[in-house]
């Protein structure tokens, strides 16, 4: 991205509101039955799919979006936005996608425009909408966010929001780190006072402990 900035001078980032719960079962299918050519393949993700859940003694069928913490989500999301990624690819821009994150650099506002729309038919297809506080329409020298990085003239830096979210959330885990897994152990510096900025990247004290071997 930093090596396309100078070229494009328009931007449009944006990403889903709440992505997996909005997919559309069936049109997901319809395309998983173009990408996957074994029948008994497919019965399992139909399976996947149209799965029922529990709750407090109660049975629910659930009829549209996909299971968050399931591993093989993300690569349904990604079956799900390739229509996205098509139409992208063919109209020649810089296009980058992550998960239901994506960036868009145009030469023109004309582009940006034509891209914007056409971006706007998928997701109307797709019955998917735009997350309105995560949607960003300008100039590339304005600066932007992206996958929590800070892409600006001064070169690639980490993002406030995200240096804002460590110094919140850092301690947390370090109040949590008695009950930790003996595998996995936050370790603070002696005086450590949160998190400091050095530079670009952001000092935390976090290390890994690796299970000790067997005696």
């Amino acid at each position: 991205m930093l090596r396309h900035r100078h070229r494009h001078r328009f931007v449009f980032r944006t990403d889903v509101h709440g992505c997996y719960a909005s997919i559309d079962q069936d049109r997901l299918y319809e395309s998983l039955e173009s990408l996957v050519p074994e029948k008994p393949l497919l019965r399992l993700l139909w399976g996947y799919l149209h799965r029922t859940l529990r709750d407090l003694g109660f049975y629910r069928e659930v009829t549209r979006g996909i299971s968050l913490g399931c591993p093989l989500s993300p690569l349904m999301g990604a079956a799900y936005l390739q229509p996205l990624d098509q139409a992208m690819a063919a109209s020649g821009l810089f296009y980058a996608r992550f998960m239901d994150d994506w960036v868009i650099l145009a030469p023109t506002r004309w582009n940006l425009r034509h891209a914007i729309r056409r971006v706007n038919e998928i997701l109307a297809c797709l019955r998917l909408q735009q997350h309105p506080d995560k949607t960003f329409i300008g100039r590339v020298s304005h600066g932007l966010d992206f996958l929590g990085h800070a892409c600006s003239a001064q070169g690639l830096t980490l993002a406030e929001p995200t240096i804002a979210w460590y110094a919140e959330h850092v301690p947390l885990l370090y109040e949590q780190d008695a009950g930790a897994s003996p595998h996995w152990r936050l370790h603070a510096p002696v005086g450590w006072r949160g998190p400091q900025r050095v530079g670009p990247r952001l000092r935390l004290g976090l290390s890994r402990r690796r299970p000790c071997a067997a005696r």
